[in-house]
């Protein structure tokens, strides 16, 4: 339905919530939407082929829900048939300002602190989407095997994507991010940041301000002040707050449970820390659509 726009789980949530309520259908005992535990959602309603056409009297007293489940599966028809078939035609050019944000590599000697990694890119990202010159897109983990992700890069009409490695060792941290030509591959930017842990939020501005500066976008007062804003200053409540975003994103039970274990703890170490706060939000507006009892 949004073809190559990504949107977050918490959107498809609230809108199947929002087209739910449209056709009066109930979560727990659906008749038109299913939520397929740690997939997503089917279409579930009961399909009847009537003989011969409906007369026009009859077209009139259709139920609303009948019509809104007619009209979401041609939503969903059109859009798969409008996606495969503008995919041959000529993509526009790139606007200079679109950027595509990578995963980043975990490069640290324990697999455990793959959080590190995880953190690093959604950090940038939610730095980044503060710039209002900029279109940022998430390349999220596991899109694609790692051979195609300059084939999903250049579908998305950007200039440029930004990636690189992270390196966590005894406390101290080793970031080394790439500005990239999407079209031809050429670095177009790149550092090393060596650092201790707790200066994390630091590196991240950093990076989003060096972005903006190599694209010549020209930042307001505002914009720089909530780049260069520190969520925190407790080390212990950052690397909660890192382990729990590295864990909303696999959408389970457990994981669930765990990362709201994980923010509470932060922010009884840091009541003021709003970002965990927000994300601990988030994963309760998560779990009343995907797993409310």
């Amino acid at each position: 339905v949004w073809a190559r726009h990504f949107v977050s789980p918490e959107t498809v949530a609230q809108r199947v919530m929002l087209l739910r309520q449209s056709l009066s259908d109930d979560a727990n005992k659906p008749r038109y939407i299913e939520t397929v535990r740690n997939k997503g959602y089917r279409l579930i309603p009961v399909v009847e082929r009537q003989a011969g056409q409906p007369s026009a009297a009859r077209r009139r007293h259709l139920s609303a829900p009948a019509i809104a489940a007619a009209l979401l599966a041609a939503v969903g028809a059109t859009g798969a048939a409008t996606y495969w078939l503008a995919a041959p035609a000529e993509q526009p050019r790139p606007s200079p300002t679109a950027i595509a944000v990578l995963p980043f590599e975990n490069l640290s000697p324990n697999a455990d602190d793959a959080f590190f990694a995880a953190g690093m890119q959604d950090e940038l990202v939610s730095q980044l989407t503060q710039l209002s010159g900029l279109r940022v897109i998430p390349i999220r983990p596991g899109t694609g095997a790692p051979e195609s992700i300059p084939e999903i890069v250049r579908d998305l009409s950007v200039a440029t994507t930004l990636g690189g490695g992270v390196y966590y060792s005894e406390g101290r941290l080793r970031i080394t991010p790439r500005l990239t030509d999407a079209a031809t591959g050429v670095s177009l930017w790149a550092r090393t940041y060596e650092r201790e842990r707790r200066d994390i939020f630091t590196i991240q501005s950093e990076i989003a301000l060096e972005v903006a500066r190599e694209l010549s976008v020209e930042l307001s007062l505002a914009e720089r002040t909530r780049i260069e804003r520190t969520p925190t200053a407790n080390a212990e409540a950052l690397d909660l707050y890192l382990s729990a975003r590295h864990r909303h994103d696999r959408v389970s039970r457990d994981e669930m449970r765990l990362a709201t274990a994980e923010l509470e703890q932060a922010l009884r170490l840091d009541p003021k820390f709003a970002d965990a706060l927000v994300l601990l939000s988030m994963i309760h507006t998560s779990a009343q659509f995907l797993e409310p009892e």
